[in-house]
C-alpha cells in the first residue's frame, strides 16, 4: 500500500507538466492564428484603399434617395454666419437667431455671392424680418421661408443659382 502512495504523486507531478505543455500550445497555436488571420485581413484592407489618399483611385459609392434613384452631387457651400432679428408678434418681442448654408450650382456664384455679401444679408434679415412668430414656429413655414429666401437670393444673382438652403441653427424666442 504504501508503493501505491508513493506512485500517485509522481503520476500526478508528470499529468500537470503535461497539461501545462498542452495549453501552452494551444495558446500558442491561438496566437499565431490570430495573428495571421489579422495579418491578412488587415493586407486585404490596404489593397482596397490607397495610401496615398487619391479620391481619383477609391471607389465611389452611388449616393441614392429612400426610392433608390440617384441624387445630384453637393454643389459648393457658402456659410451664412449667425444673426438675430426681431420678428413680428401680436403685443410681445420675439427673436430669431438663425445661421444657414447655402448650395450653389456652381463655384462662380460663391465668388458673386461674396461680393454681394451686404446685398444678400439684407435680404435675409428684411425678408426673415417681415415674418411673424406663428409663420416661422411650424415645418410648414421654415420650409416656406427656405423656398421664398432662394427666390429672392436667386433674382439677383447672376453667374449662376442657390440650389438650396440649409437651416444649421434656428431658434426662435
Amino acid at each position: 500500500m504504501a508503493e501505491e502512495n508513493e506512485a500517485a504523486p509522481a503520476e500526478k507531478k508528470g499529468d500537470s507538466k503535461k497539461n501545462l505543455i498542452i495549453v501552452v500550445a494551444a495558446v500558442l497555436v491561438l496566437a499565431i492564428g490570430g495573428g495571421a488571420a489579422w495579418f491578412f485581413l488587415a493586407k486585404g484592407e490596404n489593397k482596397a484603399t490607397p495610401k496615398d489618399g487619391d479620391p481619383a483611385k477609391t471607389e465611389k459609392k452611388a449616393r441614392v434617395d429612400e426610392n433608390g434613384k440617384p441624387l445630384p452631387p453637393i454643389g459648393p457651400i457658402v456659410e451664412v454666419k449667425e444673426f438675430v432679428i426681431n420678428i413680428m408678434d401680436k403685443g410681445e418681442t420675439r427673436f430669431l437667431k438663425a445661421a444657414m448654408s447655402l448650395e450653389l450650382d456652381n463655384p462662380k456664384v460663391a465668388e458673386e455671392l461674396g461680393q454681394r455679401l451686404p446685398q444678400v444679408q439684407d435680404t435675409i434679415l428684411l425678408h426673415i424680418g417681415s415674418k411673424t412668430f406663428d409663420e416661422l414656429s411650424d415645418l410648414q413655414g421654415k420650409l416656406q421661408l427656405r423656398a421664398e429666401l432662394i427666390a429672392k437670393l436667386n433674382a439677383f444673382l447672376e453667374q449662376g443659382k442657390i440650389k438650396n438652403i440649409y437651416f444649421t441653427s434656428f431658434v426662435i424666442q
